[in-house]
């Protein structure tokens, strides 16, 4: 039964049950969009722009590191190296996973349209 003001308007239950399904569903859809916006991130927001430094760093590493490595590396039957630098091996397979989640990270990201 619906009140408003001075009449009464009656909805026959057929009606009522899809509409309280209706409003189900609507609620269920503004609850998943809640929480899928969480997975985004604004282009603006500190957390995505100290990533972006954070890759900034990553890829000057990789800029110095390679010539290093070609250098300092004998190039022979047993690829012996002339100094021992294990730690660089290690930096590099950290630098190439954090590369990785950096696509997930980009995917992830929301942009502005300014024509919308």
């Amino acid at each position: 039964r619906i009140m408003g003001g001075e009449d009464t308007t009656f909805i026959s239950p057929n009606i009522a049950f899809r509409l309280r399904a209706l409003a189900k569903q609507a609620r269920e859809r503004v609850a998943r969009r809640k929480r899928n916006a969480r997975l985004l991130l604004h282009p603006d927001s500190s957390l995505l722009i100290s990533w972006q430094v954070f890759s900034i760093l990553l890829i000057a590493w990789t800029l110095f590191e390679i010539p290093f490595t070609m250098v300092f590396t004998k190039k022979g039957n047993d690829m012996q190296k002339l100094c021992t630098v294990d730690w660089i091996m290690i930096a590099n397979v950290i630098a190439d996973v954090c590369f990785l989640f950096d696509v997930v990270v980009n995917f992830n990201t929301s942009y502005v349209d300014s024509e919308a």
